[in-house]
């Protein structure tokens, strides 16, 4: 299971199983998507699970961290693009990049989630994925 999160005062995080992980890849794979492609256009998609309801708040700033450096702007690219698919006008200031930590209310979230702590508040299916991928 690999588990994203995000905290902005309250936390909210989201689990996606291994075997949905190996259905995505292997999707990929056969799109010819594969390597550093393949996981950043999975992270991107999680990411899109993950903030669909939160971009949409005016004013925000949603800072992702670094996970995948050099690929920030494809990230960013892809997330404005799947956003405006599913009918949320996201300009490109809402996202910004930055190095969170392992201090950050974010990591400790998707951690207790990761160690079976607490319980994801989204656990993704293949279809959801699937749809986004």
């Amino acid at each position: 299971m690999t588990v994203w999160a995000y905290a902005d005062g309250d936390t909210r995080s989201l689990a996606m199983p291994a075997a949905v992980k190996r259905k995505a890849f292997a999707t990929l794979k056969r799109r010819q998507i594969t390597g550093a492609r393949a996981l950043v256009r999975l992270y991107t998609a999680a990411l899109l699970l993950l903030l669909k309801d939160v971009v949409i708040i005016p004013d925000v700033v949603i800072e992702i961290d670094r996970e995948y450096p050099g690929y920030d702007a494809d990230i960013k690219a892809m997330l404005l693009l799947k956003f405006h698919r599913e009918g949320a006008d996201v300009a490109a200031e809402t996202i910004a990049f930055a190095h969170i930590g392992k201090k950050a209310k974010a990591h400790d979230a998707a951690w207790q989630v990761f160690v079976g702590l607490k319980e994801p508040d989204l656990k993704v299916t293949w279809a959801e994925v699937e749809k986004v991928l």
